[in-house]
């Protein structure tokens, strides 16, 4: 172990102890070992407070509609892979802000074709390096490089919130949609 992973422990303990001193007195209830698996809880307030750590979660659809006030980015992409798996069939679907290619990597065993946009070219890049079979677009969500009526589904996570124009990318998902499409 190194001196630094100590010190950070000390100052991770510091700042959580308030929060422990605190849930006691009003009497919160809380876990420090998950239910399920028997992780270490004590760095995470949400976990601590649930008592299931964010794996045991992640398999329990029950435990992960509520696990967090906000959800992190993990629990996000998990559920929408969950729910986007059971409904999707065969046809093309376009990822709207890929990022690095996670939810397309994840989706990618389905009978489908995918295709992922994104402004970043580092982002394409790395998406294209883990989904060699999926084909993937530099270009913004407010003006699509794409024909009308093009795809079966648009999936846009984690991007409507950072556009300065969020109805225009959503006038243009619209726009590429076949009839019956779902966004």
């Amino acid at each position: 172990m190194s001196f630094m992973w100590i010190i950070r422990k000390f100052e991770k303990a510091f700042f959580y102890i308030p929060f422990l001193v605190l849930a006691l007195i009003l009497k919160v209830p809380f876990s420090l070992k998950c239910r399920k698996c028997g992780r270490f809880l004590l760095f995470d307030w949400h976990a601590t407070r649930w008592g299931f750590c964010k794996a045991c979660c992640s398999e329990d659809p029950k435990l992960l509609e509520g696990y967090y006030v906000k959800p992190s980015s993990f629990l996000i992409y998990k559920r929408v892979v969950s729910l986007i798996g059971k409904v999707i069939g065969k046809g093309v679907i376009l990822d709207a802000g890929c990022g690095s290619g996670f939810l397309i990597h994840k989706l990618g065993s389905m009978e489908t074709r995918f295709i992922g946009l994104d402004l970043g070219r580092v982002e394409i890049k790395s998406a294209a390096s883990k989904c060699p079979l999926a084909d993937f677009v530099i270009g913004d969500a407010t003006q699509l490089p794409f024909r009308e009526k093009t795809f079966d589904w648009v999936i846009c996570t984690e991007v409507l919130e950072h556009l300065k124009n969020p109805y225009s990318a959503v006038k243009e998902f619209r726009r590429v949609l076949k009839e019956g499409g779902k966004l």
